[in-house]
């Protein structure tokens, strides 16, 4: 049996787990990522559109997104009750796969009780590592025309929130695009202590006593001896499925909410050729494009257009083509969850689990009213008399699946984490990612999660360091 000593150990290497791993390197700790797949693109982490960032590349990146994509654990079948749901498992997770719209929250979308200037103060540095451009998207044929004519079908919207180029999390490297991934938020580390990376190996538990953790064991994917990862802190950040699967395998008390308050956005996309008079005198090369129509209270849903990583509509060319995809808000519910069984175990040797969710009357009329908006852009955008490919994704289908660990203000049941993700009954147990988001909300998560695991790890170094 292998052992490592290590001053933090992370659980997952998605953007939650990358972006504490990063930090933490920074400030030269001691850090081993431990990932479920193996590495991937040749670089650990590396986001598969950089592979080749043209136009023509967008097939390629399309074909790797869509063999990446599995059910949990690499199942034959879904998770029972979550028939959309699909995982990465590969360094970087579905961070080197996500299309990089980095939209900033509305103040609806994030907790009451956390102070909204602190939230602001880390959202510009989540800004900063993830190299998030407001204005990369802009200046385009086709972007600016696809800007005019959404307005044009959208309007009313709260100031600050109208329609508007989607900020992309990319930048510029050696005269091409480098779209963020894990790579970069781990290269935060660059001038202090790189992360180790551990692939191909499934954490099955948290070793602790009396409310504090000692490290992990780790199985390897293709069998062998176990590892124990010998640690000060541990931050689990692999996702909100297995995040709270791998709590209630190790017999950590997490209180009643742990699987609980689970949150989706419903997701409406339609596939659509763009209008002739938008894409026609597009120059070779034109510049991406990624329009938002942002959230709001007033307007609790939001609406994209730009290119999602598959194969066009038939008998057109890529460029082309365009996807208007809408995310609604959920109402939160502590009734849609996640079930154990800890009879049964998954292919990763975790407790195998079943998901209750369902959409409440209020969601479904916000999803009726959230479809006629994506009409409306489709017709602006598209040339729907020819038809168009619409689609509602099954449950989960959003990838932005959230809340099963959720954090809360004070520990009454309600919440498994505090406001800085530590686990309420333990005392260096950290939770990151996706699974500690609970308020209701349609903004692409990736961008919240960032600046809240960039506290996740201020906390811990604060914690630490004392």
């Amino acid at each position: 049996m292998s052992n490592y000593q290590v001053d933090v150990v992370v659980v997952g290497s998605g953007a939650g787990g990358s972006t504490v791993a990063g930090r933490l390197g920074q400030a030269g700790k001691q850090v081993m990522v431990v990932e479920a797949g193996p590495v991937r693109f040749g670089t650990p982490g590396l986001h598969a559109r950089n592979l080749d960032v043209s136009e023509a590349g967008m097939l390629d990146y399309a074909k790797a997104v869509m063999s990446e994509w599995v059910f949990p654990c690499s199942s034959a079948t879904p998770v029972e009750g979550l028939p959309g749901f699909l995982v990465s498992h590969g360094v970087g997770g579905s961070f080197s796969l996500w299309c990089s719209n980095a939209p900033s929250p509305d103040v609806s979308e994030l907790p009451a009780w956390m102070d909204h200037a602190e939230w602001m103060d880390y959202f510009t540095e989540a800004g900063r590592v993830m190299h998030v451009d407001p204005d990369i998207a802009k200046g385009g044929v086709r972007a600016e025309r696809i800007l005019a004519a959404t307005r044009a079908a959208v309007s009313g919207l709260p100031a600050g929130r109208e329609v508007q180029p989607m900020p992309i999390a990319a930048r510029p490297v050696d005269g091409k695009l480098k779209y963020t991934s894990s790579d970069d938020l781990l290269a935060q580390a660059a001038d202090g202590v790189l992360p180790q990376v551990l692939a191909d190996h499934v954490v099955r538990q948290v070793l602790h006593v009396n409310g504090r953790a000692s490290g992990v064991v780790a199985f390897p994917r293709q069998g062998g001896e176990p590892v124990v990862i010998h640690a000060d802190t541990v931050v689990i950040a692999s996702g909100t499925l297995a995040s709270a699967q791998l709590i209630h395998a190790s017999g950590i008390d997490a209180g009643p909410a742990l699987g609980c308050n689970l949150l989706d956005h419903p997701i409406l996309s339609t596939r659509v050729v763009l209008r002739p008079e938008i894409f026609q005198g597009a120059p070779a090369g034109d510049p991406i494009f990624s329009v938002w129509v942002p959230h709001s209270a007033e307007h609790p849903w939001q609406t994209e257009v730009f290119r999602f990583p598959q194969t066009p509509a038939p008998g057109t060319r890529d460029e082309e083509g365009a996807d208007v995809t809408t995310f609604v808000a959920m109402d939160e519910n502590p009734d849609n969850r996640l079930w154990f069984d800890p009879q049964a175990k998954d292919a990763f040797g975790l407790p195998q689990i079943r998901v209750d969710l369902r959409h409440s009357a209020a969601d479904t009329l916000r999803i009726s009213q959230a479809l006629a908006e994506n009409y409306r852009v489709s017709a602006a955008v598209g040339d729907v008399l020819r038809g168009v490919s619409f689609v509602l994704y099954g449950s989960g289908g959003s990838a932005h699946l959230m809340g099963s660990c959720r954090m809360g203000p004070e520990n009454d049941g309600t919440s498994v984490v505090d406001r800085y993700g530590k686990l309420w009954n333990m005392d260096n147990v950290f939770v990151a990612g996706n699974a500690v988001l609970g308020s209701s909300n349609s903004s692409n998560p990736t961008f919240t999660l960032v600046a809240a695991a960039l506290r996740t790890a201020d906390r811990i170094l604060n914690l630490t360091q004392r």
